[in-house]
């Protein structure tokens, strides 16, 4: 019998997937990008919309913590007896009618944001 041999060159395939690395790794970049520039709009708007007290401890207390991926945005305020009253704001009581701050924030920002991750993605994917 006769001996048979293949040979592959696999030269054109690795120099494409380095690029499409390279390129992902720069989307990757864009992405955290907008969710960082997300993030603080959310906190910037719900700042914008909490309603201010005598002392603006609640509007002062909105911030946000952690890093990409894995963010918080954190309302601390504390009345005297330490309770954290964000919530009875955003969501009221039976005493006081709601006063939300944070989901309208979250709201208006998410879909923009959507939007531009999307957009950064397909611009990916179709090579722009």
């Amino acid at each position: 019998m006769s001996e048979m041999s293949v040979e592959v060159d696999s030269s054109g395939a690795i120099a494409r997937l380095n690029e499409f690395m390279q390129n992902f790794m720069q989307v990757n970049t864009v992405l955290e990008e907008d969710i960082n520039d997300g993030i603080m709009l959310m906190v910037d708007t719900a700042v914008a919309l909490c309603p201010v007290g005598e002392t603006g401890k609640l509007q002062h207390s909105i911030h946000y913590e952690g890093s990409f991926p894995d963010y918080s945005i954190v309302v601390d305020a504390q009345n005297e007896y330490g309770q954290y009253y964000g919530y009875y704001v955003e969501w009221g009581t039976s005493r006081q009618g709601a006063q939300p701050f944070l989901w309208p924030a979250i709201n208006a920002v998410l879909p923009k944001l959507v939007y531009r991750i999307r957009r950064h993605v397909k611009d990916f994917i179709l090579g722009r």
